[in-house]
């Protein structure tokens, strides 16, 4: 239910309208103080909380820290601007090492995704550091599954761009 007319199972004037409201800032919020349209933005319909919220909400629902206590969620928007920042820093050179990267990366592609994600509170250490080494995990398991030693059973569909595998694998 929508709330437009004709929509109810009941007549309008029997209905109430609810309005739920959270009282912490989301991003939507902040990009609104400067666009009002960005209100009307299907892209921020459920907008995420501002990092200083974030924080603040993960301090009231619980206050225990640790490893894999307060690990930061990724959306596909933030890969990618992150896997073309670490392509752009690879194709520039600066800080292009001969198996990896110079020190100092990090905080290139941190200042990047801070202007290109301006209110995504993205930092080099933890979130950058342990973002690119599960991706590197991920990569090394995709492909050990292609190409290793025990890859018997998996292959590659190229018209379907999937895995695909052996009925008894």
């Amino acid at each position: 239910m929508d709330g437009v007319a004709g929509s109810s199972l009941l007549p309008l004037h029997h209905c109430k309208t609810l309005h739920l409201v959270r009282h912490v800032q989301g991003i939507h919020n902040v990009e609104g103080e400067h666009n009002y349209q960005a209100y009307l933005s299907p892209a921020l319909f459920d907008a995420r909380l501002t990092p200083l919220d974030m924080d603040m909400s993960e301090d009231m629902d619980n206050n225990e820290k640790g490893p894999g206590k307060n690990k930061r969620k990724w959306i596909d928007a933030e890969d990618k601007k992150l896997v073309y920042a670490l392509f752009d820093m690879v194709n520039v050179g600066t800080y292009k090492a001969d198996n990896g990267f110079k020190p100092g990366f990090l905080g290139v592609i941190e200042a990047v995704l801070k202007q290109k994600l301006s209110v995504s509170g993205i930092k080099a250490k933890p979130h950058i550091d342990s973002r690119i080494k599960t991706m590197k995990k991920d990569f090394r398991v995709v492909y050990d599954m292609l190409n290793g030693e025990n890859c018997s059973g998996f292959g590659w569909d190229p018209h379907k761009n999937v895995v695909v595998a052996e009925d008894e694998v």
